[in-house]
């Protein structure tokens, strides 16, 4: 495993990235600590205020206008997006299965706009980001059944995916950032362990600022309990939303993919951390994991990066960039495009 932040060095936030957080938690739009089930979906319901809109665009990127989107939807209605890069007459390209974060509660395909397409570019591949019913109107394990679904039908519907480019889907990229790394990392395990003919075979899984442990017990929880952006108190009510009722305990594999009981067979994995997020030894802890049970790791964790901080491409140009290029690199090396012919 490498890192990109030496043992022992550390930087602090980028003041840019805590005034968003201060001035974010005022405004509703940082944050979900104390707010009731009935505000979360109010607040995913009503247009953003007048002064978050006036800036997404410098805090969260523009995307690359050369990358085409379009949409598609499975058989129960999970709705697809796809993004298509240019590419050479003829070019058969790889596909990769995105999942938004969001705590399994917010977020959604149009909250990472600038990154998905810069990977579209970078790999370059095909993009689906799924858009997974959120909790807490469809809680768990609706979320997992969602990507389950919607990976199964990429693979099944080349021509689907692929209506706007040349594409290979029987063998797939998964990647996801935060909520959106834990449903990847148990989308990836039920495809192992629950396999159906058709099944795509998972050629790579990147998982940033995975949250792959429900108990908390990470020592960054603690360390890192009031962090920017993501504090231990968002994470325990994401959990209770995502969770609530339910009766799943909090050690389940499916839940929680850093206790399962063998992790041996898995895709070769690349993790990404933050320095300064709670979630941060989570990441660490399941690439050890995965590395013990003879699963290829990449492990680089982001000095002075907050949680978050891949999707805040206007405030944190360099770090932001940098993770791109590391996540399109591995998903590049086990899933290359085939050149057009001669």
């Amino acid at each position: 495993m490498t890192a990109v932040r030496p043992a022992g060095v550390s930087l602090p936030v980028p003041a840019s990235v805590r005034l968003l957080s201060v001035v974010g938690r005022r405004l509703g739009a940082v944050g979900i600590s104390g707010a009731s089930a009935e505000q979360v979906v109010a607040s995913r319901r009503r247009p953003p205020p007048p002064a978050l809109g006036r800036v997404a665009d410098r805090v969260l990127g523009r995307p690359d206008p050369r990358v085409r989107r379009s949409s598609a939807r499975t058989p129960s209605g999970v709705a697809l997006v796809v993004h298509t890069p240019p590419a050479p007459v003829g070019t058969v390209l790889p596909v990769v299965v995105h999942v938004h974060g969001g705590g399994w509660v917010l977020g959604g395909v149009e909250d990472t706009p600038w990154w998905v397409a810069a990977l579209a570019l970078a790999v370059p591949a095909v993009v689906v980001s799924v858009d997974y019913r959120l909790a807490p109107e469809h809680p768990y394990p609706a979320a997992v059944h969602d990507c389950l679904e919607a990976v199964r039908w990429v693979a099944a519907h080349p021509e689907h995916v692929g209506a706007q480019a040349r594409v290979r889907t029987d063998r797939l990229g998964l990647v996801g950032d935060s909520a959106g790394a834990n449903l990847v990392a148990v989308t990836t395990a039920r495809l192992r362990d629950e396999p159906r003919p058709g099944d795509p075979a998972v050629a790579h899984q990147a998982l940033v600022y995975p949250a792959v442990d429900a108990t908390l017990s990470s020592p960054s929880v603690t360390t890192n309990a009031d962090a920017p952006i993501l504090t231990r108190a968002d994470m325990e009510r994401f959990l209770q939303l995502y969770t609530e009722g339910t009766g799943v305990e909090v050690r389940d594999p499916w839940l929680s993919p850093l206790h399962a009981a063998d992790l041996a067979g898995l895709p070769p994995t690349t993790v990404l951390t933050a320095e300064h997020d709670p979630l941060r030894d989570d990441g660490t802890r399941f690439a050890a994991a995965l590395r013990a049970a003879g699963v290829p790791v990449r492990l680089s964790d982001y000095p002075g990066a907050v949680h978050g901080f891949l999707t805040l491409a206007g405030l944190d140009r360099v770090r932001s960039r940098h993770a791109v290029a590391e996540l399109a690199a591995a998903l590049r090396a086990d899933l290359p495009a085939a050149a057009p012919p001669r």
